[in-house]
């Protein structure tokens, strides 16, 4: 073998290991069961019926998204406050009524993200979950849409995502077990929005 042909090989070998280890933190993560395909369902089952919420006066309707087909067997769990609402994995989506109210939204992977909502009866809000790569597992990043980009959103998303029983009590561990990084990442968030603020008076 030449030393050019060599060389190919060698480059071939590292992409190939690049390429299988980026797609494992993003598609399996290091860490856990948490992040391992489903078997039969257990957790996460899922609906090609495209069904969409019906509005509800006394409720706040919450769609929340994941069109990105990205680390497609990473499960991305929701929660309102300390209740589990649902979970997603790549291009799904799955929408629930809640209490209006403030309410605390998050989301866990390998970290946490939180938002602190006014929610108002008889109104249709859109979460996005992004995800992004982390140390050792995908990370996750929530963002509200307006009805527009929802929408379009929405459209992306190709099925819908429901927990099985076993998910709900999954789920319900989880609230419990990340309750406090919840409290931390919205006192984070307090903080850099007060540095903002100073930095504009200051301007």
């Amino acid at each position: 073998m030449g030393r050019l042909d060599a060389r190919h090989l060698a480059y071939g070998l590292l992409l190939s290991c690049l390429l299988v280890g980026g797609g494992a933190a993003l598609a399996g993560g290091a860490g856990g069961a948490d992040d391992a395909p489903d078997v039969d369902g257990d957790l996460l089952r899922f609906e090609r019926d495209e069904l969409r919420g019906e509005a509800d006066p006394d409720k706040a309707l919450i769609y929340v998204l994941r069109p990105a087909s990205i680390g497609m067997l990473v499960k991305s769990w929701f929660f309102i406050d300390d209740e589990v609402l649902g979970a997603n994995k790549g291009s799904s989506y799955f929408f629930a009524h809640v209490e209006p109210g403030t309410r605390t939204l998050w989301s866990k992977m390998e970290n946490v993200d939180a938002l602190e909502l006014e929610l108002e009866a008889g109104e249709t809000y859109y979460v996005v979950q992004h995800l992004r790569m982390g140390w050792t597992k995908a990370r996750t990043k929530l963002k509200l849409v307006d009805a527009g980009k929802g929408e379009k959103t929405l459209a992306n998303c190709g099925k819908r995502a429901m927990l099985t029983d076993a998910g709900r009590a999954r789920g319900a561990e989880l609230a419990a077990e990340f309750g406090a990084e919840r409290e931390a990442d919205l006192e984070r968030d307090a903080v850099v929005a007060e540095k903002k603020a100073d930095k504009e008076r200051d301007r």
